[in-house]
């Protein structure tokens, strides 16, 4: 226990004023606001960017298939945004993109476009650009005529 208080000493409260404790709070809301749109851009950016490496992982699943069973072809659909790989000895299964809120553009406005590999790999098509699209960002994969895939 302390000395005792002197006559002329006022006590004072250890803590906060409820003032105090309302204008950091409000500064701390206009700093978490101002971080959300960043914040829902780099998640956007995140899934976009997802969607386009499975699309690659299509890819590269048909040109192994086509090289194991000597041809396949990959059909990349628009709505709802799935890919499939099919090899002569049977039919396989959508492989969807996994996100709700991805979309995919495929050149000339087509609904699908099928991409055919040869028993060596190579892909036979016209070049073909395709995005995949989660709310105001894009993310670009380029086919090129041999199935060549570059990022953009």
């Amino acid at each position: 226990m302390g000395p005792p208080a002197a006559a002329g000493h006022v006590l004072r409260m250890r803590g906060h004023t409820l003032i105090e404790l309302t204008i950091v709070l409000f500064l701390t809301a206009i700093g978490v606001s101002s971080l959300v749109p960043t914040a829902r851009a780099l998640r956007d950016w995140a899934v976009a960017s997802a969607g386009r490496e499975v699309l690659v992982a299509g890819f590269h699943d048909a040109r192994a298939s086509a090289v194991r069973h000597g041809g396949a072809t990959l059909t990349i659909r628009r709505a709802p945004p799935a890919f499939r790989v099919e090899t002569p000895e049977g039919d396989a299964l959508w492989v969807p993109l996994d996100e709700v809120s991805v979309r995919l553009r495929l050149d000339a406005g087509r609904d699908s476009i099928a991409v055919e590999f040869d028993r060596m790999g190579i892909g036979r098509l016209a070049s073909h650009s395709i995005e995949v699209v989660v709310g105001s960002v894009s993310r670009r994969l380029v086919v090129s005529s041999y199935g060549r895939i570059r990022r953009r």
